[in-house]
């Protein structure tokens, strides 16, 4: 009888100890999709959709700096962003480029870019 007293109390004791402990779920690393990641758009103008998906929050850095950006809009969709040129009534060719990267995650960054492009208005 002793030793069944025995065993359940160091069966209780150990069934205790790992019901207390509780374990943290680890994040995932940081993971970025990006698609298209070069827009090259017609002198006309136009809209492209990109995918971008992450389990981060996302930060944007353009260059050169948005301020300078007024031929190309950035909008939200429900499945990334749509990008809008418009038309390019100059001769000479345009472009820039966006950074995307996310916030750390285990001490890691995923970053991913997009290039726009756009050609000059033909000359006649």
């Amino acid at each position: 009888m002793k030793k069944l007293f025995l065993f359940v109390a160091v069966f209780m004791a150990i069934s205790g100890e790992s019901c207390s402990k509780q374990e943290s779920t680890p994040q995932e690393d940081p993971y970025l999709t990006v698609f298209p990641t070069k827009l090259d758009f017609p002198y006309e103008g136009e809209t492209i959709e990109v995918l971008i998906q992450s389990n981060a929050t996302l930060n944007f850095a353009w260059s050169p700096s948005p301020n300078k950006l007024d031929w190309l809009k950035m909008s939200a969709t429900d499945s990334g962003f749509s990008f809008s040129a418009s038309e390019n009534k100059s001769f000479a060719a345009r472009g820039a480029m966006l950074m995307i990267y996310t916030n750390e995650i285990n001490g890691k960054v995923s970053q991913s870019h997009i290039d726009f492009y756009q050609i000059g208005k033909p000359q006649n």
